[in-house]
């Protein structure tokens, strides 16, 4: 017996060791996937950031679709699908630096754009048609979060501006650092048309009443991205964001997003009804940047067909029919805006740019006769020396047509990872 005791208490140690590191093990698994999760949130926040850094990068180079892309996407050749170019003329700047998303009311004869404030948040303001006599809009109101308001739309009446604004309190890139510090500050990814931590607001044009719209969900993966209302004033339309960037992912590399649309009714206070949301094809980047002169087509650019955010085209999607039409089939798209009479599209692409930037081309509301009108990105060319930005790639933006449809004001940005840049005045060739 003397004997059997050791070897009894030596098998009840042995289990219970056995037992004592299967529950270290589990502990260090615990550990590990705990720090796993906080990496993947720590690295999911800062997708924006290294978003950005990757997107300047890439189109240093020329991002334009293969011939062979085009084929398979459209039955017309690569020589039916654009005219030949005509050369606009840059006839000066309106406001630099630092000036963006310019907005043109007919009714009241002004003009809004975003720009940064003294707190170096960006806010709206106003002007005159010519620039003169600028005076804030939401910087330091009272009844606005206080941080990033932008990528604003008048009401065609000329009585309200929609906009973007950034949540009071939210995540953060890095925590600890200034939330306005550039680049890195927790309110980088709510830049105006970045579509984080965002919300929809309305606000009159005498900065009187502010009105929240639409509040969402206060995380990443989560905000609103460019409204616009209808010609007649009677709708708004806007991306949303659904799902944060996803920075390996070249579908999901700007997020996933899904295009709505609403009533805009006045009374008793202006609110949104009749929300209606549209996903052509599933998870993608889905920006909207106008509805067609009769109200029964939007324009949005997207990613769903190509897979890749960096050849992004344009498409007009039929709310009744809920069927869309591709009106672009080669390079990077961005920012249409239809001429005021409903003829003519304005639109940013990166085709034909061996210097990389992107250009404004036209083309007509069924997506035929394209041209290229303005080579800021050419090396040598006199639009380039006009921009003067030392040889450096550019970005042709947003623009605001002229009443009379012969010229506009258009943003230009100079740096994409800084959100830097200038509205410049040009005219359209004959």
């Amino acid at each position: 017996m003397w004997a059997m005791q050791p070897a009894a208490k030596m098998g009840h140690s042995a289990e219970t060791q056995k037992r004592f590191e299967r529950g270290r093990a589990a502990a260090r698994q615990r550990v590990i996937e705990r720090s796993i999760i906080a990496f993947r949130s720590d690295a999911e926040m800062m997708a924006l950031l290294l978003m950005a850094i990757i997107f300047f990068f890439s189109l240093n180079v020329n991002c334009a679709c293969p011939a062979k892309e085009i084929n398979s996407l459209s039955k017309s050749s690569d020589s039916s699908l654009f005219t030949p170019n005509a050369t606009a003329i840059i006839e000066g700047t309106l406001f630099e630096p630092d000036h963006q998303c310019i907005r043109w009311n007919y009714a009241t004869h002004k003009i809004a754009y975003m720009q940064p404030s003294r707190n170096h948040y960006c806010n709206i303001y106003l002007a005159n048609e010519d620039g003169s006599n600028e005076s804030a809009l939401t910087f330091n109101h009272p009844d606005l979060p206080g941080k990033h308001a932008g990528a604003e739309d008048w009401h065609p009446s000329g009585k309200y501006l929609v906009f973007v604004a950034e949540k009071a309190k939210h995540g953060a890139l890095i925590p600890l650092l200034p939330s306005n510090w550039p680049i890195i500050g927790s309110s980088y990814p709510a830049l105006p048309g970045f579509g984080g931590f965002s919300d929809l607001w309305l606000i009159t044009a005498d900065a009187g009443k502010t009105y929240p719209l639409r509040v969402v969900s206060n995380d990443y993966d989560h905000g609103i991205l460019i409204p616009r209302f209808s010609q007649d004033g009677k709708k708004l339309v806007w991306a949303e964001r659904i799902k944060h960037p996803r920075l390996m992912s070249k579908l999901l590399a700007a997020g996933a997003y899904v295009m709505k649309t609403a009533d805009f009714v006045e009374q008793p206070t202006p609110h949104l009804e009749n929300i209606h949301t549209y996903n052509p094809d599933g998870d993608a980047f889905y920006e909207v940047t106008a509805f067609t002169p009769d109200g029964s087509n939007i324009l949005f650019s997207s990613n769903f067909e190509t897979g890749n955010f960096l050849k992004s085209q344009l498409y007009s999607f039929n709310l009744a029919k809920q069927t869309y039409t591709r009106l672009t089939t080669a390079g990077y798209n961005e920012h249409q805006c239809i001429s005021p009479d409903g003829k003519t599209i304005i639109y940013m692409s990166n085709w034909q740019n061996k210097n990389a930037g992107t250009d404004w081309w036209l083309m007509n509301i069924d997506g035929s006769n394209k041209r290229r009108i303005t080579f800021m990105n050419k090396k040598g060319h006199e639009h380039q020396k006009q921009i003067n930005n030392h040889g450096r790639p550019v970005w042709a933006g947003e623009v605001a047509w002229s009443p009379d449809g012969k010229w506009f004001y258009g943003d230009v940005q100079i740096d994409l990872i800084k959100q830097t840049g200038k509205i410049i005045k040009v005219r359209l060739p004959d």
